[in-house]
């Protein structure tokens, strides 16, 4: 005999499990970030520590299924359900940088019982960064009388104002003959070094980028021959062949011994 969503067998209650919707559509919710309501500045930090939660009401066996997307793109959250008050939250937590200004943050909920998901929004946000600088290359292994190329763009929020090349921290170059700044056809700003001389491999080449939130400066080395760059900006000479062939030898003859 059934009562009203009990069942009674052989003397011992079941509760009768059925699934049910969520209450409504989910609820987004914030930290750290700036710029969702009318009276909010609106301004973000790169580098500030966020964080994003989406809270379905309602909804179990199964309980609902969130997923979260950043302009589309999907990302993975934290996964919470609570059986007794019948929640279940799915919560992002990042680091600020330039890749989330201007971005939307959707968060879906779909459930068997729902005949369309229910979805909540972040967003777009503002998020100052930089000026940021790419250079390409960081580091050309050059020998004298070798042409080099090195080209500076960069970027921010707010826009980059200013962007220069800096010979040994003078906007002029040393000789106008053989250091030649132009634009080339991607909008990045080129200095080409013609003729490459042993002075230019101690010479302080930086591209330097400025906006009313600060300026930054990188360095372009022209590296000789005989030497390589490795990470950090450090150089060290190349052993020469009859030291590493000294190295091999006695590794091999280790190994055997």
């Amino acid at each position: 005999m059934f009562y009203s969503g009990i069942i009674l067998i052989t003397g011992m209650l079941f509760g009768c499990v059925t699934s049910t919707a969520p209450s409504g559509p989910p609820m987004c919710q914030t930290s750290g970030i700036n710029g969702l309501e009318d009276d909010d500045t609106g301004i973000n930090e790169a580098g500030s520590s966020v964080s994003i939660t989406c809270e379905s009401r309602g909804g179990i066996d199964p309980f609902p299924q969130l997923s979260w997307t950043r302009n589309g793109d999907d990302l993975d959250g934290d996964l919470t359900t609570d059986e007794r008050t019948l929640r279940t939250s799915l919560a992002l937590r990042w680091t600020l940088s330039d890749e989330d200004d201007g971005k939307m943050w959707t968060c879906t909920a779909a459930h068997p019982d729902l005949t369309q998901p229910g979805s909540c929004s972040v967003g777009p946000i503002r998020v100052l960064y930089g000026p940021d600088i790419v250079l390409e290359p960081v580091s050309a292994v050059k020998d004298v009388g070798e042409d080099v190329t090195f080209a500076c763009s960069a970027t921010g929020n707010p826009v980059v104002l200013t962007t220069n090349w800096l010979f040994d921290n003078s906007s002029t170059p040393p000789n106008t003959d053989r250091f030649v700044v132009n634009n080339n056809d991607d909008g990045n700003l080129e200095v080409t070094v013609h003729s490459v001389t042993k002075a230019d491999y101690s010479m302080e080449l930086k591209c330097r980028a400025e906006s009313s939130r600060g300026v930054s400066e990188i360095r372009a080395m022209i590296v000789p021959i005989n030497e390589t760059v490795y990470s950090g900006g450090h150089s060290r000479h190349f052993l020469s062949g009859y030291v590493l062939v000294l190295m091999v030898l006695f590794n091999i003859t280790k190994h055997f011994t």
